[in-house]
């Protein structure tokens, strides 16, 4: 873990005033590190995290960084969470609040387009996942809206090792594709590909950067790691855990369900913690291979780095979100505040944190700022902040004084089930909570509404990470005040449901 002892919020000015020196420099090239379900506390780059999470290259790459603790994304699900980093904005504006629903407007413009239309080489290696695309010529295809290279899949998930039309046969529709199995894209075509999913990313990545050395680049990695299906380990790496291989899912033999509840899912497959690890030493090993190519190609100094997840783990894989309550799929703390960090040191202070609310949204803006395109950055358009004004100290207030948030559906109800040990009730219950409602934040106060139980809950932040005091009967005014606060955001700027 990092000792970090300078605080952004007390940095002077001297920051902005060398940076706006210095706004002649070569563009800076820029990287986008996107992990797959990774916890708040399964990252030893923050104080609290698990004593069993190691990731050494991330802690190095937060020396060169700010630090966010308070860092959050758009949604607790992976594509909303992605339109959300993409366009700078809410998704709610188009209608998308979870997977299921989640499109990509023709209208919205997204970071990979924008960077593209300024000179920039873009590309995306890995999961992109802003809406189930299903043919190469939609809206949703990662080459239809800014990359020009793609390596990966379009969907949630990447099978970690089979990669063959073959693999992919043995499954029934849909599965076969939403689970991964099967071939890639490279581009516009489909091809078979052979190795270990995270190995392939980091080679063409690293082989993207050794290409472009010359020219300005947008680099963004959809790591699948450490998203399921975790118990896939190549055969060399059980021997080493000296743990059992598990066998995917046989459809022959049984439901996918029924294999799920047994072998899929973290909290009762055997050694899902100790699977879900070895899955975090492999993204943590790709992030140093990529930076290591950075400094041997000498692009380190020009290089924007962001590094983030695109929600908070889940016991679904074994993740931790230390100490925080909930995970993916949830309005809880755990499903929406993720690790997050941005390096630029020639522009923001090396090995600093940054303790106030920071938006996922922000990203867009923020490489605007650092890239000296502050002209082109409205209020107007991005719901993001350029935080660059914030982290240097000219600006002491609070990025989002309010943040809002929906779940993966308004409203819903609790299931009630005969057996408690059936594969549907554990299938349910693996999930952790209520995926339903919606939150706001608004400074230290967030409200959370859960959708099945009607439920409305208010906590300090400030006093309360956990969420473990509800405050909703001593402060009603503070209730009422929030509730409001989200009908408006929610019935007027947004494109929901109507709320009563």
């Amino acid at each position: 873990m990092i000792a970090f002892k300078i605080n952004v919020d007390s940095i002077p000015n001297q920051l902005s005033q060398k940076a706006s020196e210095n706004t002649d420099v070569n563009r800076p090239n820029i990287l986008l590190l996107i992990a797959d379900d990774l916890g708040y506390g399964d990252c030893s780059a923050y104080p609290n995290h698990e004593p069993d999470a190691k990731t050494p290259n991330i802690e190095k790459l937060a020396q060169r960084s700010v630090l966010f603790t308070q860092g959050y994304v758009t949604s607790p699900i992976c594509s909303p969470s992605r339109l959300g980093i993409l366009t700078g904005r809410y998704h709610q504006r188009w209608g998308t609040h979870t997977y299921t629903n989640a499109n990509l407007p023709n209208d919205e413009t997204t970071l990979a387009e924008y960077l593209k239309s300024k000179g920039y080489k873009t590309a995306l290696f890995g999961k992109s996942h802003v809406g189930q695309a299903e043919g190469i010529m939609e809206r949703e295809f990662p080459r239809r809206h800014g990359y020009e290279n793609f390596v990966g899949r379009t969907g949630g998930m990447i099978d970690f090792l089979t990669h063959t039309f073959e693999d992919q046969a043995k499954y029934p529709k849909p599965l076969n594709v939403f689970w991964g199995f099967g071939p890639w894209y490279f581009n516009d075509s489909v091809k078979e590909v052979e190795g270990y999913t995270t190995d392939i990313l980091t080679d063409q990545a690293t082989q993207f950067i050794q290409g472009n050395k010359t020219s300005p680049f947008f680099l963004t990695m959809g790591y699948t790691e450490v998203h399921a299906w975790t118990h896939q380990i190549p055969d060399t790496a059980l021997v080493r855990l000296e743990i059992n291989k598990i066998e995917n899912w046989d459809p022959k033999k049984e439901k996918a369900l029924e294999w799920v509840v047994r072998d899929g899912l973290g909290q009762y497959m055997e050694n899902g913690r100790t699977r879900l690890l070895w899955h975090l030493s492999q993204l943590d090993s790709s992030v140093g291979k990529i930076i290591n190519t950075l400094e041997e190609e000498k692009l380190m100094d020009n290089t924007i780095i962001v590094f983030l997840s695109d929600n908070g783990a889940t016991d679904r894989t074994a993740g931790k979100n230390t100490p925080l309550s909930g995970g993916k799929y949830l309005l809880e703390e755990g499903g929406l505040r993720v690790p997050f960090m941005i390096s630029f040191p020639s522009k923001l202070q090396s090995g600093s944190v940054y303790n106030k609310a920071v938006s996922s949204m922000d990203i867009f803006p923020t490489i605007m700022g650092l890239c000296n395109d502050t002209t082109e950055i409205t209020s107007s358009h991005f719901d993001g902040k350029n935080l660059v004004p914030f982290l240097n100290g000219e600006d002491t207030a609070v990025p989002h004084e309010t943040l809002y948030w929906t779940g993966l559906s308004l409203s819903g109800s609790i299931p009630k089930f005969e057996d408690m040990e059936s594969t549907e009730a554990k299938s349910y219950h693996s999930v952790g909570g209520d995926d339903s409602g919606w939150a706001i934040r608004d400074n230290d106060y967030k409200l959370r509404y859960f959708g099945r139980t009607k439920e409305l809950k208010l906590f300090n932040l400030k006093n309360d990470i956990e969420e473990s005091n509800d405050l909703s009967k001593s402060l009603p005014e503070t209730v009422k005040r929030l509730k409001n606060k989200y009908y408006k955001w929610h019935n007027t700027d947004m494109h929901l449901p109507t709320l009563n």
